[in-house]
């Protein structure tokens, strides 16, 4: 299994994504989210692409926040 690079981008102050990313491969994965209020964050959407699906596994991400 390869290492997932995962870093955290923020579009504004509420809203923003996690990106998968593993080297040598041309595609991202994200979790998109929301915070809510003090201590709630909703997360709006998932993707992984079929170019992701079964490269890393959650012990080889490595977590950039």
């Amino acid at each position: 299994m390869s290492a997932a690079a995962i870093t955290k981008e923020m579009r504004d102050e509420s809203h923003g994504r996690y990106v998968a990313r593993i080297a040598g491969i041309d595609a991202e994965g994200e979790i998109t989210f929301t915070h809510r209020g003090p201590n709630i964050i909703s997360a709006d959407h998932t993707g992984i692409p079929e170019a992701l699906t079964g490269k890393a596994s959650p012990r080889h991400c490595s977590i950039s926040c």
